[in-house]
């Protein structure tokens, strides 16, 4: 894992592109503002409101988590962090999860899609489900 802090700046908070015509909005987010190769994607959908999913964390792997629909809640704990951090993830976001840091999502709506991009392939190995104290 290295040595990782837990200042804000460790994180990124990517702007999604977005461009509405006639048609309706395209919403793009680039392979260059994304801070590493992407091996896997899947997509959270129709969670319960206030549920909260997550509530675990990756020892290697990298995440970007984009908000499809809705605003999702994270929070975040980076590793011996005494204190978690709190974002409110909106559509026009994608935020860098770097490893080491657990983090859970809370929905507000069963509309809400969240999708995540992963550097890896899933790996139970690789999964904490307590913050790294």
């Amino acid at each position: 894992m290295g040595n990782q802090s837990s200042n804000f700046e460790d994180y990124g908070i990517i702007e999604v592109d977005q461009v509405r015509d006639s048609r309706g909005l395209l919403k793009v987010l680039q392979s260059s503002k994304i801070p590493f190769p992407v091996r896997r994607i899947f997509w959270i959908t129709d969670v319960p409101e206030s549920e909260i999913r997550g509530k675990h964390g990756h020892f290697e792997t990298q995440q970007l988590l984009c908000a499809i629909s809705g605003r999702i809640t994270l929070e975040v704990f980076p590793p011996y962090a005494h204190a978690s951090l709190s974002f409110n993830l909106s559509e026009r976001e994608a935020f860098f999860l770097p490893p080491g840091h657990w983090v859970s999502m809370i929905f507000s709506s069963p509309s809400d899609i969240l999708m995540v991009a992963a550097d890896r392939d899933y790996n139970p190995s690789d999964v904490f489900s307590e913050p790294i104290k």
